[in-house]
């Protein structure tokens, strides 16, 4: 049986698309600096001062991150919680499920997910304050399964970047899950190895449902 899954947070389970890429688009424009949409999807799953350093060499990273905070506080009303959240979380919990979080975003995780109704779900939250490799490293989500007691051969994780992907694959779960309501479109997750894609959160549930049934019958 899966003992645990591990979810990224935006993309995944908070739909904060359009805040993160008007509010980046915006901050890069500010500064002369025109990226495409893949370039800035590239680099998702990275703390911000880490993703501005990779889209604009050369300029001051730090204005650049307050350029960023104050355009996307202009875009708040923008996020929303995924649909399906709460009723998932709600039940791998009930089937003593562990549940964990490993995303590059910093402390403001904490308020996210509490704002969204999501915090108490989580056995283990690792925010980029928590490790010191980023994603695509798969150190953080090592760490994470290791604070929840598990082994990655009972773990899945979930995510909707490129980075996540490849932080799931390097760290060898069970199986890494890309979900395409996201920042990433389903063809180049399955481009950089996703084991499987799903479309939705209530989507994701009847899969993992399908691997137990699977786990049950070897």
């Amino acid at each position: 049986m899966i003992s645990a899954v591990v979810f990224d947070m935006d993309g995944t389970l908070i739909n904060s698309r359009e805040k993160i890429m008007k509010g980046m688009e915006a901050t890069l424009r500010s500064k002369g600096v025109i990226r495409t949409h893949d370039q800035m999807t590239a680099v998702m799953g990275k703390p911000i001062p880490v993703m501005y350093e990779l889209l604009a060499p050369g300029h001051d990273v730090q204005e650049l991150v307050a350029l960023n905070f104050k355009n996307q506080e202009a875009l708040e009303h923008t996020v929303s919680r995924f649909g399906h959240a709460v009723e998932l979380l709600q039940a791998l919990r009930e089937q003593g499920i562990k549940i964990g979080l490993f995303t590059g975003f910093d402390g403001g995780t904490y308020p996210a997910l509490r704002e969204y109704e999501l915090l108490d779900y989580f056995d283990s939250i690792f925010e980029c304050t928590r490790y010191t490799k980023h994603k695509p490293d798969p150190e953080g989500l090592l760490l994470c399964m290791q604070e929840l007691g598990v082994l990655p051969k009972e773990t899945v994780y979930i995510g909707d970047s490129i980075a996540d992907i490849t932080a799931g694959l390097a760290a060898e779960v069970y199986k890494t899950v890309g979900i395409s309501h996201g920042f990433t479109s389903r063809e180049r997750l399955l481009e950089v190895g996703a084991e499987h894609i799903v479309d939705d959160l209530a989507e994701f549930e009847t899969y993992l449902a399908s691997l137990n049934t699977a786990k049950e019958r070897v």
